[in-house]
C-alpha cells in the first residue's frame, strides 16, 4: 500500500488540476504510515487504503482519504482563536502580593474555565514564558535588570479550547465537528483522551502552556512545537517551522518545564501527539499549504471564472466543515 501512495503521489506531481491539493493528500497518507508516534494507527490507515484500492474511482478515493486527514487530524490544532486578553489587565490593577494570594487561593479547585487555568498557569510557571523566561508585563516587580524585556503572556490549551465543548447529546453541526475531531484521535489510539479532556476538563493544567504573545501565535499555526527528549522528564527540543529559525525568535533549542507551587507540568503525552501532527503537517506540505489558503482567502474577494479558484474552494469549504471552530 505504500509503494501505491508513491504512485499517486507522483502522479499528483504530474497532474495539472488541483495538483497541490492532492499532492499533499496523498504525502500525509504517507508520512502517516511512516511516522513512529502513530504506529498504532498504521494498521487503520492501511486498512483504509485497501478499501480505496478496491473502489472504481480508486485513485481519487486516496486522494479524498488523504485530505479528510489533513482536515481532521493535521488541522486539528489550529484553534482560530486569537490572543487572550484579560479584563484584570487594567492600569489600575491590585498590587502583585494581592494578585498573588488570590490566584494562590483558586489552587483548591482544578479548572473550569479559561480564567481559573490562566491564572493557575501563571503561578505554575512563576508568571514567566516556559520558553522564553520572560517575565509577564502585567508583573514588573518580578523583573530584574539581567532580564530581557517584559512580554505579554498568553495561556495557551495544547489541544484546543473548543474541543472541550463536545456534547454528545447535541446534533447541532459544531458538535458534529468536535466528535469527528475526538473519533479521529480515537482511531489514532488516543482513547483515553476525550474521557480526560472533554467539557471544563480541557482546561486541566496538564494542557496548558504560558507562552509569550508571539510564541503563542506561532504555536497555533503549528509553527511551534515541542519534542520530548527521552529519559529527561519534561525536557523538550524547542521545534519551529522552516520559516523560521531560534536565532530569529530568540528562543532556545532545548527547554527544562519547572514547576512552582507542585502545579501538574503540561503533559507529554499531549506534546508528542501535537508534535507528530505538526511534524506531518510540515513534511507533507499541509501546513504551507494551509497558510496560503488563509492567505488567498484574505485576497480574494471572487472566484475566478477560469476555475483556477476551485482548488482553493475545496480546501477551504473542506475545512470549514471540519475544522473544530474557536469560540467567539
Amino acid at each position: 500500500m505504500y509503494r501505491w501512495v508513491l504512485e499517486a503521489e507522483a502522479n499528483a506531481e504530474q497532474a495539472r488540476h488541483e495538483a497541490n491539493l492532492q499532492l499533499l493528500s496523498a504525502r500525509t497518507l504517507g508520512y502517516l504510515l511512516l511516522d513512529g508516534v502513530f504506529a498504532t494507527a498504521r494498521s487503520t490507515v492501511l486498512s483504509e487504503l485497501a478499501a480505496c484500492h478496491s473502489k472504481a474511482d480508486a485513485l481519487q478515493s486516496l486522494y479524498d482519504l488523504g485530505h479528510l486527514y489533513v482536515r481532521c487530524l493535521l488541522s486539528l490544532f489550529k484553534s482560530r482563536k486569537g490572543p487572550y486578553t484579560s479584563p484584570s489587565d487594567h492600569p489600575s490593577r491590585p498590587s502583585f502580593d494581592q494578585v498573588l494570594e488570590r490566584y494562590k487561593a483558586l489552587l483548591e479547585h482544578t479548572p473550569r474555565d479559561y480564567s481559573t487555568a490562566r491564572k493557575q498557569a501563571l503561578l505554575r510557571d512563576g508568571f514567566r514564558c516556559m520558553v522564553t523566561r520572560a517575565v509577564s508585563v502585567r508583573h514588573p516587580q518580578l523583573w530584574s535588570e539581567s532580564e530581557g524585556p517584559l512580554q505579554g503572556l498568553e495561556c495557551c490549551h495544547i489541544f484546543p479550547e473548543a474541543l472541550g465543548r463536545y456534547n454528545v447529546q447535541d446534533g447541532a453541526s459544531e458538535e458534529h465537528s468536535i466528535a469527528t475531531a475526538w473519533t479521529m484521535l480515537d482511531r489514532f489510539g488516543c482513547h483515553s483522551l476525550l474521557e480526560r479532556l472533554s467539557g471544563v476538563n480541557i482546561h486541566r493544567l496538564d494542557n496548558i502552556l504560558t507562552l509569550t504573545q508571539s510564541l503563542y501565535t506561532l504555536f497555533d499555526a503549528m509553527d511551534l512545537w515541542f519534542e520530548p527528549i527521552c529519559g529527561h522528564a519534561n525536557r523538550y527540543r524547542v521545534e519551529v517551522g522552516l520559516s523560521y529559525t531560534h536565532a530569529q525568535l530568540a528562543i532556545p533549542h532545548e527547554v527544562q518545564f519547572t514547576s512552582h507551587e507542585n502545579l501538574p507540568l503540561p503533559n507529554p503525552e499531549y506534546l508528542t501527539i501535537h508534535a507528530a501532527c505538526c511534524r506531518i503537517a510540515h513534511m507533507s506540505g499541509a501546513a504551507e499549504y494551509a497558510n496560503k489558503v488563509v492567505c488567498d482567502l484574505e485576497d480574494t474577494r471572487v472566484l475566478a471564472e477560469d476555475g483556477s479558484s476551485a482548488e482553493l474552494l475545496i480546501f477551504s469549504l473542506g475545512r470549514l466543515a471540519t475544522v473544530v471552530p474557536g469560540p467567539v
